[in-house]
């Protein structure tokens, strides 16, 4: 797919989109016919916790990643890759280059996000109770209505980003209560 966009410029929109909607609807709570979804998907509470991290498919991943090589846009402010309302709980992403992606209304619940860039990132809505984003980046990232109960955010990066919404009242303050910081942690 990356092949055909580089040989036929204006594909590559299309192309994008197609894999993001591989994305979307491959995520880990989408089974494939005749599978059950995994425990990650449906269990609650502790029972989730309690469930090992697992990553998604490769062939998830591979069209992930393509579909951020594709984006358009100046490199001061790409075009966000829509990954609207994935559903990966307790999902291995940790490492990942996600920057500049739409992960509105996402269920990252105790997803590993360690390392991760989520620069300029739409986190608008995201479930990221128990997440583990130690060390990750997440600068000028749209935090505003996220769930960070419980979320992990040591030495992470948190500069310059939407952490006000009057309708919702997340600010630091709240995100310093909500989730688990250090002295390490960049507001």
């Amino acid at each position: 797919m990356q092949r055909l966009a580089a040989d036929s410029p204006r594909d590559r929109n299309t192309i994008r989109e197609v894999l993001s909607a591989y994305v979307r609807n491959h995520d880990l709570c989408t089974p494939d016919p005749g599978t059950k979804p995994p425990g990650q998907c449906t269990t609650t509470g502790i029972k989730r916790a309690q469930q090992p991290h697992i990553s998604p498919s490769t062939d998830t991943i591979a069209a992930l990643t393509v579909a951020l090589l594709l984006r358009d846009g100046s490199p001061d402010k790409p075009q966000l890759v829509n990954f609207r309302g994935v559903r990966f709980p307790r999902a291995d992403l940790a490492g990942l280059s996600l920057d500049g992606v739409n992960l509105s209304g996402t269920d990252l619940w105790g997803a590993d996000l360690s390392h991760a860039d989520l620069d300029s990132a739409d986190l608008n809505g995201a479930d990221l109770r128990g997440a583990i984003l130690g060390e990750a980046t997440l600068i000028d990232a749209t935090l505003s209505s996220a769930n960070f109960s419980d979320t992990d955010l040591s030495k992470a990066y948190l500069l310059d980003g939407d952490m006000f919404d009057l309708s919702t009242g997340i600010v630091e303050k709240m995100v310093r209560q909500e989730a688990i910081v250090n002295e390490n942690t960049k507001f």
